[in-house]
């Protein structure tokens, strides 16, 4: 099977599902609009407690954000002594693209998956992201 950019999409969305809705604020000035940014942020203090915040770029810009998420990770046990640990996932393709199958029945094309992870030193060290045009981005904490 070849997944298509809505099936990713989707999976991407449905896997990473908190039962618990935290509130999001997006700040934006003239010179730096965010209309075409959107943003979610899930979450759970179980065992393994983690925060999930999905960010969706429509627009066929880069779009600067800087996360500050040191409010949200309070619940994770997040410290000083403890430095917090985010796993990037980014899915981008141009709007027109096409998952195409070759002869050999080889998909290519459409989807541009990156992965990343980093290691904040401190709870309220702040993550500075250029979010892609045309892209869903989830940001994992744990």
């Amino acid at each position: 099977m070849n997944p298509t950019v809505n099936y990713e999409v989707e999976r991407l969305f449905s896997t990473h599902l908190g039962d618990t809705t935290y509130a999001v604020s997006i700040e934006q000035t003239a010179s730096r609009p965010a209309k075409h940014l959107y943003v979610s942020a899930t979450g759970h203090d179980r065992d393994d407690a983690c925060r999930y915040i999905k960010i969706v770029n429509i627009s066929d810009s880069p779009v600067d954000v800087t996360l500050e998420i040191a409010r949200g990770l309070a619940g994770l046990g997040a410290s000083p002594s403890r430095p917090v640990r985010l796993e990037v996932t980014t899915l981008s393709a141009n709007p027109t693209a096409k998952t195409t199958i070759g002869y050999r029945c080889e998909a290519s094309g459409a989807i541009v998956p990156e992965r990343r992870a980093y290691t904040l030193p401190s709870p309220s060290s702040l993550l500075a992201m250029k979010i892609k045009p045309y892209s869903v981005t989830l940001v994992v904490s744990r």
